[in-house]
């Protein structure tokens, strides 16, 4: 059995699609298989995930912490330099992706809407949300080293997602409707999106894909990038409508765990405990 989660998931799948009798089962998890280098999809799911209320309580947060441009540079900086860290860009920039991937990465990982703070809070305690959600050396030197050759292959073959800027957009520095995340590829690496793979691989998941299981939390972000299976009856597609990026086989309701419980249980003739 192979199993991943996220780009695992996904790598799992390219992996039975190039070499579909190595493994007898596959778990996948969580694994997005976008439909461009940016992924549309992303920026209309995010606007369904939650009630209104909590996501205008997410904008209101937003804003608040634009709004205090000011304080957010200063605690911004004080982080970079603690971390011996560099940024990738200017700290206006880097706060105005701090607020724009705030909303993405709260629901990526169940974020808790009562730990939101209310907008009239103090600079310190906005800052202090914001980046327990997404940290600024996300977009440092550091993290570029770990994470640079990820963004290459993104950009170059299996896609990633931007953001619009409704509601943000007369506090943001960036003077745009649409963010683009290209800023996060090395500036040495090439970019030459090329699709093939994944239009080979997202082919496969519809017709000659078997013993394939795709779980997704309904909360999680990329799972506006899921699994197309079409008419395919050899693979099951699992939504956990409670869950998010962390949703695993446990995790799951009693009808849809039993059902890959027993789906496995066929596949590699044993019983699991």
């Amino acid at each position: 059995v192979t199993t991943g989660a996220s780009k695992g998931g996904s790598t799992c799948v390219y992996h039975r699609a190039l070499y579909p009798d190595d493994v007898e089962a596959t778990v996948s998890y969580v694994a997005p298989f976008t439909i461009a280098d940016e992924d549309p999809r992303c920026i209309s799911y995010l606007k369904t995930i939650g009630t209104d209320s909590v996501r205008r309580k997410i904008l209101e947060f937003q804003r608040a912490v634009l709004k205090n441009r000011n304080d957010m540079k200063k605690y911004i900086s004080i982080d970079i330099k603690n971390a011996h860290d560099t940024l990738l860009m200017s700290l206006d920039s880097t706060l105005d992706y701090m607020v724009v991937e705030y909303p993405f990465a709260f629901f990526q990982y169940c974020g808790n809407t009562a730990a939101i703070p209310a907008a009239d809070s103090k600079p310190a305690t906005l800052y202090k949300h914001l980046k327990k959600i997404i940290e600024p050396t996300t977009y440092g030197i550091h993290d570029q080293r770990k994470t640079g050759a990820f963004f290459v292959q993104a950009y170059n073959e299996v896609g990633y997602y931007g953001y619009d800027t409704l509601g943000l957009g007369n506090l943001l520095s960036i003077n745009s409707d649409y963010i683009s995340n290209k800023i996060l590829v090395p500036k040495s690496a090439q970019i030459n999106y090329n699709p093939d793979m994944l239009d080979f691989v997202r082919d496969y998941i519809k017709t000659d894909a078997k013993n394939i299981i795709f779980i997704y939390g309904e909360d999680d972000p990329w799972s506006a990038t899921a699994a197309v299976c079409g008419n395919n009856k050899n693979v099951i597609f699992a939504m956990d409508k409670n869950n998010c990026h962390n949703v695993r086989i446990s995790d799951m309701p009693d009808d849809l765990h039993n059902e890959i419980i027993a789906k496995l249980e066929e596949w590699l003739s044993v019983k699991i405990k």
